[in-house]
C-alpha cells in the first residue's frame, strides 16, 4: 500500500462552471466582508463579459495505487477533500495594459467535511504536497501569462472564518499562504474620512500657508515616451526609502506599478496629478523641477447616489519631506473629491508607516478594517538600475 511519505499531489485547472457548487464554500472559509468583496469581483466580471480573466485550480492527493500523473475526472476530483485557487489577472480597460500583477482571489483547501480547513493535519506530508504543488502550478500558470508578480490580500485575524476555530486540521494561513511559496509584504490598514464633517470652505492645511501646492495633470500617455518617462521618474523618486510597503517596491518597477494602477477597473488618468509648490499665484507652474513636491493619484469608485474616492497613492520626494506637504495633498484630494460629488475618501497605509498614518489621523481618517498582504515574484525586476540610479 502506498504510504503517506511517498504520496504527492496533482493539480489541474478546472472549469469556472464549478464555481456554481464551490462558491458557497469558499464563502464559508473567509470574512463575510471578503466574501462580499469577492461576490461584487465576480460579478462585475460576469457584468463585463471577462470571466477569462478567471482560473480556477484544483489540487488533490491521488487514492493509494493510483499513478500521480493521472488527470482525475473533474467530478472525481471535486468530490475529494482538496485545495482550491482562484486567481484573476488580466486589464479591465479595453485598451489598457495588460498588468504584469496577478491577484488570488482565494486559496485554501475545501473539504466535503472540513469546509475551510485544509483537509490534512496542519505539517503534515499531505499536506506539505498539495501545498507544494499548488504553489508550483500558480507559478506555472501564471508565469506563462507574463506575471512577474502574484499579490494576495487576506484577512488580518486568523480567526477570520466564519464557523472556524483552531484545530490540528486547519493549518494556520501563514503556514498555508508559504507553502504556496509566498510571503508576507506588509499588513494594510484601510482609512476612510466622510466628508461631511469638513465644511465646503475648509481646509484641512489651512495653517501651512502661505507656501501653496498646486496640482497639475500629469502627462500618463504610454505613447509619449519623454512625458511619461518623466512622470514615472517622478513617482520613482518617491519610492526612495519608502515606509509603504517597501517590499512591493523592491519587488516590481515603477512601471509594472503604474500599469497595475492602469489596469484596474477604476483608472481614472484625468485624477493623476504632479504636485508643485507655488510661493505666487500666478508662477510658471512647470517652470523647475525644483518646484516638483511629489505626486497624486485618485481613483472614483461606484456609480450609486453618493461614490466614493480613493487615494491610491500619494509621496513626497525625498528633499521636501517633513515640510507638510503630505497635509497639504490630503487637503487636495478631498477638495477634489467633493468637488464630483464623493461622500467619503478611502485610503490604504502601511501599518509600520507611522508618519503618514499620523498624517492621515490628524486630517480626520479613521481605520475601518485591516489585512495581509502577500506576494510571490515569479521573475526578477528587469530594471533594477533605475532604482539605483534614482537615489
Amino acid at each position: 500500500m502506498q504510504t503517506s511519505a511517498s504520496r504527492s499531489a496533482r493539480v489541474r485547472s478546472i472549469s469556472l462552471a464549478a464555481l456554481d457548487r464551490l462558491l458557497p464554500q469558499i464563502l464559508d472559509s473567509i470574512s463575510i466582508a471578503r466574501g462580499q468583496m469577492l461576490v461584487d469581483q465576480l460579478t462585475k466580471l460576469v457584468q463585463d463579459k471577462q470571466l477569462n480573466q478567471l482560473v480556477l485550480l484544483a489540487a488533490d492527493i491521488p487514492p493509494a495505487g493510483e499513478a500521480n500523473n493521472t488527470l482525475a475526472n473533474e467530478s472525481v476530483l471535486l468530490s475529494e477533500p482538496r485545495a482550491l485557487t482562484l486567481l484573476q489577472h488580466g486589464s479591465n480597460q479595453p485598451d489598457g495594459p495588460t498588468s504584469s500583477t496577478a491577484t488570488v482571489l482565494f486559496s485554501g483547501c475545501v473539504g466535503p467535511n472540513d469546509v475551510g480547513r485544509v483537509g490534512f493535519p496542519a505539517g503534515s506530508v499531505d499536506n506539505v504536497a498539495v501545498g507544494q504543488a499548488m504553489g508550483a502550478a500558480i507559478a506555472e500558470v501564471m508565469g506563462s501569462r507574463g506575471v512577474q508578480l502574484i499579490q494576495w490580500a487576506r484577512d488580518s485575524d486568523p480567526g477570520r472564518s466564519r464557523g472556524g476555530t483552531s484545530d490540528d486540521l486547519a493549518a494556520p494561513p501563514e503556514i498555508w499562504a508559504s507553502q504556496l511559496g509566498f510571503r508576507r509584504l506588509a499588513e494594510l490598514v484601510y482609512l476612510r474620512k466622510e466628508l461631511d464633517t469638513v465644511p465646503e470652505n475648509s481646509s484641512i492645511a489651512g495653517n501651512l500657508q502661505p507656501e501653496t501646492l498646486r496640482l497639475v495633470q500629469a502627462n500618463t500617455s504610454t505613447t509619449e515616451t519623454r512625458r511619461a518617462t518623466d512622470w514615472e521618474s517622478l513617482v520613482d523618486q518617491t519610492y526612495i526609502e519608502t515606509l509603504d510597503c517597501p517590499e512591493l517596491a523592491e519587488m516590481l518597477t515603477t512601471r509594472d506599478i503604474l500599469d497595475g494602477y492602469r489596469a484596474s477597473r477604476s483608472y481614472s488618468p484625468d485624477l493623476w496629478f504632479e504636485a508643485r509648490r507655488s510661493s505666487a499665484p500666478d508662477c510658471d507652474l512647470r517652470s523647475s523641477n525644483d518646484d516638483l513636491v511629489g505626486c497624486l493619484i485618485l481613483a472614483r469608485h461606484g456609480s450609486c447616489a453618493e461614490p466614493a474616492m480613493e487615494l491610491v497613492y500619494m509621496g513626497v520626494v525625498p528633499k521636501h519631506r517633513g515640510n507638510g506637504w503630505g497635509a497639504r495633498l490630503i487637503d487636495h484630494a478631498c477638495r477634489i473629491a467633493r468637488s464630483q460629488g464623493c461622500g467619503s475618501v478611502i485610503l490604504a497605509v502601511d501599518r509600520r508607516n507611522r508618519p503618514a498614518r499620523v498624517t492621515y489621523e490628524a486630517a480626520g481618517f479613521v481605520p475601518i478594517v485591516s489585512e495581509e498582504v502577500w506576494g510571490k515574484r515569479l521573475s526578477p525586476v528587469k530594471n533594477e538600475a533605475s532604482k539605483t540610479e534614482s537615489t
